[in-house]
């Protein structure tokens, strides 16, 4: 009866174990999870920031009457944006993670507004305006 009891035991050791590790491992991999998914936030919202800055860069370095469009969406990738200019700095940021973007660029006249945005050059000012 001594080793059935004592079996018993370590079988329950055993199992206590081996759950423990599994529910650690679990917690490892949704903590993993959860980083990649800010990580991938953040790139998102840096790229959709430089792509705005290169088409401001792309203003001041071309010739007069120079003009893009460009469209400020409500979400980008899933998540509610604001993008903002502060004379020489844009601001994107994620209004869900509060993660903002900031980049330096040139002088620019106007503010985003959501949808269709024009960028334009004329007698060497930097304007956004309304499509």
């Amino acid at each position: 009866m001594q080793k059935k009891a004592q079996f018993t035991i370590e079988f329950m050791l055993l199992f206590a174990m081996t759950f423990l590790i599994f529910l650690i491992l679990i917690v490892f991999v949704t903590k993993y999870i959860d980083y990649s998914n800010h990580e991938s936030d953040k790139l998102a919202l840096n790229t959709f920031a430089e792509n705005i800055k290169k088409n401001i860069v792309l203003a001041r370095d071309s010739g007069q009457n120079f003009e893009v469009k460009i469209d400020i969406p409500l979400t980008y990738d899933d998540k509610i944006i604001n993008v903002t200019v502060d004379q020489d700095t844009l601001y994107v940021k994620n209004n869900a993670t509060n993660y903002m973007v900031m980049k330096t660029i040139p002088i620019v006249n106007g503010e985003f507004k959501l949808g269709c945005n024009k960028i334009k050059k004329e007698n060497g000012v930097i304007s956004i305006v309304d499509c």
